[in-house]
């Protein structure tokens, strides 16, 4: 816009601004400085393509070299509005220590008093968490005048390196599909400033690229798409370090003294931080009486090889199976194998007690867990010395122990091609975190899409955590969902206990199904073998308690599961009924019921989180009851006691205040007995452990009936089937023709599904009908397909989906047009509703620094993790941050802003979990992207023109229509 002097002189004087002339030869260029709240503006108003062009190179110039944060430009042949943000950002608090408060059994104690000094000072809240902050200075970050680690640009297919000499230097050129480019071998740079033509040997075919670049040790990648000759980047530059200082008070160890932590009933805990500021630090309190552990836990980390058997020939197969590793759902299918080398890294965590041993190369598999608290040694788990890439009837499943099932639902994950980043996060008080991340995006091959395909576009974090004095180690599950859409809760994992001739089930329920919920089965609180026989040994439990498992007789020894049965409820039992093929018992475990529905969906941008903990409980017989805190052995009227820590505890008879007995010592070594009617109740330090009666009483009345019916008839429902019980009312179902395919389909299956069997190009056509109606469970229906239709890039099954809603719900259809038009490149607004919408409101006005539309979106949602993220990293608020590592653990974008921050020990564990993990490095630098310009990308799609594979039972496959190749605009 064009701006006379007078106006300039105005404006300037309402906002307290300076003026200054700057001359460029023959060029005049006003530019106007506003200061306010510690943020600095420039406004620059010319018509010269000459400007522009000097502008463009001088905003370049000053990001660079860090002296501009943030930059938003908006140019045009005719006028120029330049908005140059420069945050100046204080340094993050002088003290910032966040963390947990727990007991030895696993409780969190609230009211804990936390102080540091004489002055700071803060307490637990009823969850054990605490922040402890002071900020006694403002410092601020000060640009450095050069860049010490150099620095690599790139412009159409020049390549150049800047401040690389001495360096060695690799680049290669490569796509999805294995086409590689070498442009130049590891060597060294001989001078300070290098300029590469990409294309000088071989110019590439028009697509979607990589560029790859080793720089002594560290491997760089950054997507390019190119057409013809014309190179589009996706970022311009990379970084090779931070230039900007960090604040000495974040970067050196604590001066303050030491940290302190009481509670009433327990031992002082007292410890001198390694760093001012500390992420989400476990401390655990000991019982007074208790003799705190001498030792914390050991980390050990190795390597291991085993022979590992794939298939190389399958019956009607589409497409080699060995090449692309994929899982198998029927191994008697297969005509040939081969015995492949596999060899994968390994992390053991050890105490007393554990041994616990984790590949994070396995897909975060825990492999062994070896138990030591009662006389010799024993194995939770199966032992497979000779692992298969597949699960298949009468086979060896994997390498056995504890895997997640995910993206897919049952079996996700193999033992090729499923390597995590990681970390090791040592506590305070001894205790250990392997804190794990996977990607799936990288999944492309043919059948990655397919039913038992490997493609998922959330990322999932594992978090295996180890304490000193503990028999219970604890894994938990974190899928985050930074999609702008809601997706299902779903997420399965599975153990494989040990084989064994002699067995009785831990199965706490009343009523169970088997696959598809297609019957209602009465359990009376447990399974025999002859389930075994008359299910096919498939049980999915409706569990009204928190634990689950097998008794080995013989051995004196109980294999347990803890979960909550509100939040993780899964409990199927899997045991094969060929005594030949008996290897191994198969306990699953869930967010969910049954393996078909999806039951409840997570909105955008929030994370699905599932916890369970296990332990061996040896030598007092059968476990009638077991939770996280204590377990209950019963014969007659006796009962034991074990902990799986070391406590002080008082037993109650149920419903009475007088003892049975009164602070008595309990551990995992050592149990405490006597004599009872009708139940238990346990305290420790005012904490109850568990109020329990005997034997135990589960629901027999008509709503217990109910909901077993209702959750059958939704999983029939999912698979197209009949509803199998009239008790069932759900509204949904009697709007039959919204069922999409009779084999498959149900809408909000569709939607929530991590990786869809459906072929959605085809399916606008099958809804003429969706026109004439008016229902608005009509309109939820389409506004579901639609948004399905939207995460596989299909726009115009979205349009078409969209035009049959017409006028009904306004604002998701408005919320998906503009979600279309981002990804087009189109100019696009969003509303306020729905509240995600609040999201790209923000990265639209990113240049101003404004955090109000993350607050409002937050306030409704507050588990939002990427609003928390963007919200904590522009305010440099790293209460927000922290938060969200208690939600995602293994957040690369969260541990990605505490690195831009400059916050200890942030930089380590970045850079593990983006170890072998390309997508993660890319998705890093595009969140960076976000935070700094506002560009928004789309999670990574399944990219590729391929078949879809569609399962009939158990026996055969068929291939399904063409997965249609997803546009060039939307590859990454």
């Amino acid at each position: 816009m064009s701006q006379n002097a007078d106006t300039r002189k105005l404006f300037a004087k309402k906002h307290s601004c300076k003026i200054h002339l700057l001359k460029h030869k023959a060029l005049r260029l006003a530019i106007l400085c506003m200061c306010c709240r510690g943020r600095l503006s420039i406004v620059a108003w010319s018509a010269s393509k000459t400007t522009i062009a000097i502008l463009r190179r001088t905003v370049k110039h000053l990001y660079h070299h860090r002296l501009i944060e943030r930059v938003c430009m908006n140019f045009s042949r005719v006028s120029v509005t330049l908005a140059l943000l420069v945050a100046v950002r204080l340094a993050s608090a002088d003290i910032f220590i966040s963390g947990t408060i727990r007991n030895p059994l696993g409780q969190p104690i609230g009211n804990a008093t936390v102080s540091m000094g004489a002055n700071l000072q803060t307490v637990s809240d009823s969850n054990g968490y605490f922040v402890l902050a002071d900020r006694q200075s403002h410092t601020i970050r000060r640009p450095t005048s050069a860049i010490s680690g150099g620095r690599i640009g790139f412009s159409d297919s020049r390549l150049v390196l800047d401040e690389l000499a001495g360096k060695k230097v690799g680049i290669e050129l490569y796509n999805s599909l294995g086409r590689s480019i070498t442009i130049r071998k590891p060597t060294r740079v001989t001078s300070s400033k290098k300029i590469m033509d990409l294309f000088a040997r071989a110019q590439p075919a028009s697509g979607a690229w990589f560029l790859a670049i080793t720089v002594d040790n560290k491997r760089f990648v950054r997507p390019f798409t190119l057409v013809g000759n014309a190179v589009l980047w996706k970022r311009t530059s990379i970084q090779l370090n931070d230039p900007r200082p960090r604040s000495s008070a974040t970067a050196a160890a604590t001066s303050e003294g030491t940290l302190s932590i009481t509670a009433p009933g327990y031992q002082t805990e007292s410890f001198t931080p390694a760093y001012n500021q500390m992420l989400n630090a476990s401390v655990t309190l000991y019982h007074e009486g208790v003799i705190k552990p001498s030792e914390g836990v050991t980390v050990t980390e190795g390597e291991e090889t085993k022979e590992c058997l794939v298939p190389t020939e399958w019956a009607t197969q589409s497409f080699s199976w060995a090449a692309n590793d994929r899982l198998l759902k029927d191994w008697s299918k297969v005509t040939a194998t081969e015995t492949r080398s596999l060899t994968y890294n390994t992390v053991t965590l050890e105490n007393e007690h554990l041994k616990i041993v984790v590949s994070p190369q396995l897909g975060m598999r825990i492999i062994r867990a070896e138990d030591k608290t009662t006389g010799t040694a024993r194995d939770m788990f199966a032992r497979i010395d000779n692992p298969v890439n597949s699960f298949a009837n009468g086979r060896t499943m994997d390498i056995g122990g504890i895997k997640p099932s995910f993206p897919f639902y049952e079996h996700g994950t193999g033992l090729f091609n499923d390597t995590a980043g990681y970390f090791v996060q040592y506590h305070p008080d001894g205790g250990v975190s392997l804190v794990m991340n996977l990607r799936f995006d990288h999944h492309q091959d043919t059948a990655d899409i397919g039913y038992y395909g490997r493609y998922g576009d959330r990322p999932l974090s594992t978090v295996v955590t180890l304490y000193p004095g503990s028999a219970t180690f604890e894994v938990s599950y974190h899928v985050d969902n930074p999609n702008p859409l809601r997706r299902s809760n779903r997420v399965w994992n599975v153990a494989a206990f040990p084989p064994a001739s002699s067995r009785e089930y831990l199965f706490p329920c009343k009523w169970a199904t088997n696959h598809g919920g297609v019957q209602k089965i009465s359990i009376d609180g447990a399974i025999q073998t002859s389930h075994e026989t008359i299910y096919n040994g498939t049980l999915f439990g409706f569990p009204q308690y928190p634990f689950a498992g097998v008794y080995y007789p013989d051995d004196d020894a109980n294999h347990v599961r803890i979960a909550d049965p509100e939040t993780a409820p899964g409990m199927k039992f899997y045991i094969e009924t060929d005594a030949a093929a008996n290897h191994f018992i198969e306990l699953w475990g869930s967010t969910n019921h049954v393996f078909e529905a999806p039951d409840t969906f997570v909105a955008a941008f929030e994370p699905t989180i599932m916890r369970q903990s296990y332990r061996m409980i040896r030598g007092m017989g059968k476990v009638a009851y077991a939770n996280e805190h204590c377990a209950i052995a019963i014969e007659g009227s006796t009962y034991k006691i074990r902990t799986p820590a070391a406590a002080i505890i008082s037993v109650y008879e149920h419903g009475e205040t007088t003892p049975l007995h009164k602070d008595v010592y309990v551990a995992p070594d050592s149990l405490v007995e006597g004599t009872f009617s009708s139940g238990l109740r346990i305290v420790s330090t005012g904490k109850e452990l568990c109020d329990v009666q005997f034997p135990l009483v589960y629901e027999n009345d008509s709503a217990a009936i109910q909901e077993v019916n209702a959750r059958a008839a939704q999983s029939a429902f999912c698979l197209g089937k009949d509803d199998p019980y009239a008790a069932c009312n759900d509204p949904a179902r009697k709007m039959h023709s919204m069922r999409l395919d009779t084999r498959w389909g149900y809408n909000y299956e569709l939607e929530g599904s991590q990786n869809n069997w459906h072929m959605l190009p085809s399916l606008a056509a099958a809804f003429p009908v969706w026109n004439s109606i008016t229902s608005e469970n009509g309109a939820d229906t389409l506004l579901s397909m639609a948004n399905a239709a939207y995460r596989h890039g299909v726009f115009a099954t979205v349009d078409t989906y969209m035009t049959y809603i017409g006028a009904r719900l306004p604002d998701g259809t408005a919320y998906l047009r503009s979600l279309m038009a981002l990804e087009k490149g189109e100019t696009t607004t969003f509303g306020t509703t729905p509240v995600e919408a609040r999201y790209f409101r923000a990265l639209q006005s990113i240049g101003g620094g404004s955090v109000s539309e993350l607050s409002a979106l937050l306030s409704e949602r507050p588990n939002a993790v990427r609003p928390r993220i963007v919200r904590g990293y522009l305010s440099n608020d790293l209460r927000d941050l922290s938060y969200v590592l208690t939600l995602v653990p293994g957040s690369v974008e969260a541990y990605a802003a505490l690195n831009e921050l400059g916050v200890p020990q942030s930089t380590e564990r970045l850079d593990g979990l983006l170890a072998q993990n390309e997508m993660a490095e890319i998705r890093k630098d595009d969140f960076l992207g976000e935070v700094t310009d506002g560009t928004w990308r789309h999670e990574r799609r399944y990219e590729h023109e391929g078949y879809q594979t569609l399962f009939q039972g158990h026996d055969s496959i068929r291939i399904g229509q063409r997965w249609v190749e997803l546009p060039e605009e939307l590859k990454y």
